[in-house]
């Protein structure tokens, strides 16, 4: 799980879910469902405000109802088409120049399931079939704005993720690139 705060509201992140931390660098936009409910909660340990999908809360808090109002405290809540547009912070600035004002934004589709992670799926096109459809969809990547993929065909990171170059990530390089 991975914090992204909210442009318009600092003390707010929202809480996406990754399989492949190591597209992190290349992120570009969030996914949500767009008819599913979320939810935006006050965490009393962490004392942060988080938005994830209201029937994943399980994924922080082992019994949700008994840790309400103890462990956590309900905000507001939303649909995934309420949230759709929203902007947030990304967490690395390799690729803000070039989409910054399209990009690192809440986007819907339906792929987004119900049935594990926090119901917002962190989206790098270059590694992901959906995410790769979905950015598309949006005009994030077009033919002049390509997706990011900064891993070598030996799965290095490459001079753009400055901070990591060389670093290995233990995949090969299978980029999608638009045509």
């Amino acid at each position: 799980m991975v914090s992204f705060p909210l442009k318009s509201d600092p003390e707010t992140s929202l809480l996406a879910w990754t399989t492949t931390p190591w597209t992190l660098p290349s992120n570009l936009a969030l996914c949500v469902h767009p008819e599913y409910k979320y939810v935006k909660i006050y965490d009393v340990e962490r004392k942060r405000n988080f938005i994830l999908m209201e029937n994943r809360l399980v994924i922080l808090y082992k019994d949700p109802k008994k840790a309400l109002n103890k462990q956590y405290k309900v905000l507001a809540h939303y649909t995934g088409k309420d949230m759709e547009g929203w902007e947030y912070v990304p967490l690395f600035d390799y690729f803000r120049s070039t989409f910054e004002g399209v990009g690192f934004k809440v986007l819907n589709d339906t792929y987004i399931t119900d049935e594990d992670g926090t119901g917002i799926v962190h989206q790098a096109p270059a590694f992901g079939e959906d995410d790769y459809r979905v950015l598309t969809k949006y005009g994030i990547i077009n033919d002049d704005r390509h997706p990011p993929c900064p891993i070598d065909e030996k799965g290095i990171y490459t001079k753009e993720v400055r901070d990591y170059v060389g670093q290995y990530v233990k995949v090969s390089s299978n980029c999608l690139r638009s045509s």
